[in-house]
């Protein structure tokens, strides 16, 4: 093992070339100038507040370099797949046993590699930290961690768009700010539910069902019917309208089926291309 001060030079020499290299990554996959300083600068945010913690600016590097190779990478085979970058509630929506049985049964290679990144970040991580001797002053990460969430708020809003983030999803770069603005999004939703859970749960009147007709064949179990910006007004309670229109939206049996999908107010094909 080199000697404590030789070591923490090939620490320093290593957390700089990371931050480089992160720096690079960002500057060629981020065209647009306001997005590129929002995802330098949370990217910087997270740095710090990882040294702040752990007082090992190596391992703070490793940390962040990890974390925005694995979001450019899953972003481009995740557009390449569905056209759409990673959003962060895509941590919450695939991470449940359903899904992970569907994607061991018919996409395993995805699965095997996405352990595969996990584990070598996490021995990269260890051994950054047992290697690396340096001890950062934590006021200086916490000055850093305050001028980076500072400039992060102020690139925030051109970084977003009058369209807001979810249209940076369509495009095929910007893939880590896009990710990283995804996240008051994703703790709105956690926060105030989704359409689902946002609903009243009052009952609904029935829908009378039609005359029946003679089929000339024998008729689907399933019959779904895509119809674009449109939801039941029921779902949300407060709304004054025609109440009349409520039995539109129930099936023969008098219930209202919800179908749960991976994306509301735009991006109908990746729940056309999941379904």
């Amino acid at each position: 093992m080199p000697a404590a001060g030789t070591r923490q030079v090939i620490s320093a020499t290593s957390a700089l070339v990371l931050l480089g290299t992160i720096s690079i990554l960002l500057f060629f996959t981020e065209p647009i100038a306001a997005r590129f300083g929002f995802a330098v600068a949370v990217t910087v945010a997270i740095t710090s507040f990882v040294s702040l913690l752990s007082r090992r600016l190596l391992f703070a590097t490793v940390i962040a370099f990890s974390l925005v190779a694995m979001v450019f990478l899953i972003s481009l085979e995740k557009h390449a797949t569905m056209n759409m970058g990673l959003h962060s509630y895509d941590l919450f929506f695939y991470l449940n046993a359903d899904t992970l049985e569907f994607l061991w049964s018919d996409y395993r290679p995805y699965v095997f590699a996405a352990l595969a990144a996990l584990a070598a970040a996490t021995i990269a991580a260890v051994l950054a930290w047992r290697f690396d001797t340096t001890r950062l002053s934590r006021l200086a990460s916490g000055l850093t961690l305050v001028a980076a969430i500072a400039g992060a708020g102020t690139f925030e809003p051109q970084a977003s768009g009058k369209d807001g983030a979810f249209r940076l999803f369509t495009q095929n770069h910007s893939f880590v700010s896009a990710f990283y603005l995804s996240w008051s999004e994703t703790w709105g939703t956690l926060v105030r539910g989704q359409l689902v859970e946002a609903a009243a749960r009052t009952p609904l009147p029935d829908f009378a069902s039609e005359s029946l007709c003679t089929l000339s064949a024998k008729p689907p179990h399933i019959v779904l019917i895509h119809q674009e910006s449109l939801v039941p007004p029921s779902l949300f309670p407060w709304l004054h309208y025609d109440r009349a229109l409520d039995r539109f939206f129930l099936s023969d049996d008098g219930r209202l089926h919800r179908l749960r999908v991976e994306t509301y107010g735009g991006g109908s094909w990746v729940t056309e291309f999941a379904l």
